[in-house]
């Protein structure tokens, strides 16, 4: 999946110092793209200790709370961006070596504002630093970008006058924050082993099966699957194996479903019990590592380190298993984990032995579409920015395709009923007129 042109994603846990001249625009950069709690300001620094941003007296005190900050928050793991001039060798040393200490990420981006910018816009602050300290500030700026390729950050990016209103940054949230990937993709509803389908689905949106684990896309399109690959189909083994070597060439993302994680739990050596379809995915399973030894932990290991839910295009499109509340997209709890997994569960059952889900969709009003699944539908309509994709293939349904960004519907039949037990009733009314 492709980088939206002109977006960074700075990774969760990065130490991102900005570095520049007064004037240059470091902190409305910081202001316009991260939240207030990610950044460290040296001015504020001083500030706290003595209600004056601009005392130069108390710096050595302001940098020491500072530099505790930035240790603290990169402990944490969370990503911190230091907002000074970082302008001499000796303060990005500090910086840098609480970075390695922390073992986080350091980045470094440079504003490179031309001296007559910097006076310009220096004169219509409020708080004035003077032609004198920037010109003296200028002449750091340029050696430092002698010095700074050899000082070992792990990203020096440059930022021109005309690329800081174009260039979009984004500190990544968590491993769901994809919001820097752009599509178009193909975001398929729940597979449970249903390959023939899928495979008929995908050659149906164009993607060419180069391999058996590889399809292909001629126009760079990439599938995103949202869960619950495997159980009560026929090829659940296979269906895995398919996802993940699309993931790992850089050809799908993917999110896991509720029967997704009965299976990692089952792999990471826990008691659950075999049903709804899992002893058929098991026994699949079993036999193909037999065959390819090291499958298992490649697939435990593969849903323990799926993202919850997927955020992407630059906060435009969300896809979670069994869908998302508006406030906890960019976030991830508990809570989260539960609603991504099984829906807006009440912890009470119906008389079938389903649980009780709230329908949240009828109260979502949030800008990001929702895509998802879970639990099948007669057929994907929007509803309020969100659309439940799952028609039932496994049941004798359907297994639909959505097209984003241009939100086309793609569908191809079931084969047939693979799995009775539980029937959905739109599609029992169905069957029953085909036979």
């Amino acid at each position: 999946m492709k980088s939206k042109p002109d977006a960074v994603m700075i990774p969760q846990g990065t130490l991102a110092v900005l570095c520049g001249v007064a004037g240059c625009g470091k902190s409305t950069f910081a202001k316009r793209h991260f939240a207030p709690t990610q950044v460290v300001s040296s001015d504020e620094c001083r500030a706290m200790l003595s209600d004056d941003p601009a005392n130069q007296r108390v710096s050595a005190r302001a940098f020491r709370l500072l530099h505790w900050i930035v240790t603290e928050r990169l402990l944490l793991g969370r990503t911190t961006i230091v907002d000074s001039t970082a302008l001499s060798r000796r303060a990005r040393a500090d910086l840098l070596t609480i970075a390695r200490s922390c073992n986080a990420p350091a980045w470094l981006i440079c504003f490179d504002v031309s001296m007559d910018t910097c006076l310009q816009r220096d004169a219509l602050r409020e708080r004035v630093v003077g032609p004198r300290v920037i010109r003296r500030q200028y002449q750091m700026f340029v050696q430092a970008m002698h010095d700074i390729p050899g000082e070992g950050w792990d990203r020096i990016i440059r930022l021109e006058e005309a690329s800081q209103d174009s260039t979009t940054f984004f500190a990544q949230l968590g491993p769901f924050d994809l919001r820097h990937l752009s599509g178009p993709v193909d975001i398929v509803g729940d597979v449970h082993g249903c390959t023939d389908e899928l495979l008929q689905l995908t050659a149906k949106l164009g993607y060419v099966q180069e391999s058996e684990l590889i399809l292909r896309h001629p126009q760079g399109r990439v599938l995103v699957f949202l869960g619950d690959l495997g159980d009560r189909g026929p090829h659940n083994a296979y269906a895995f194996a398919l996802a993940m070597s699309l993931v790992e060439a850089g050809l799908a993302l993917y999110t896991p479903g509720n029967h997704c994680n009965k299976l990692m739990r089952y792999l990471q050596g826990r008691r659950v019990q075999q049903t709804h379809g899992l002893a058929l995915t098991v026994q699949q399973v079993e036999e193909r590592e037999q065959a390819e030894p090291g499958f298992k932990e490649r697939l435990r290991h593969f849903i323990e380190n799926a993202p919850p839910y997927l955020w992407l295009d630059a906060g435009a499109l969300v896809v979670a298993h069994a869908g998302i509340k508006q406030h906890m997209i960019g976030t991830y709890d508990e809570r989260v984990r539960t609603m991504c997994l099984y829906g807006d569960i009440t912890g009470q059952l119906n008389p079938d032995g389903t649980p009780v889900r709230l329908d949240w969709a009828t109260n979502y009003h949030g800008q990001a579409a929702i895509v998802y699944g879970h639990t099948p539908t007669p057929g994907p309509v929007w509803v309020n920015n969100t659309i439940n994709i799952d028609q039932g293939c496994v049941f004798g349904g359907w297994l639909t395709a959505l097209r984003w960004p241009e939100r086309q519907i793609v569908q191809v039949p079931a084969r047939r009923p693979y799995y009775t037990a539980r029937t959905p009733d739109f599609l029992r009314e169905r069957l029953a007129q085909l036979d």
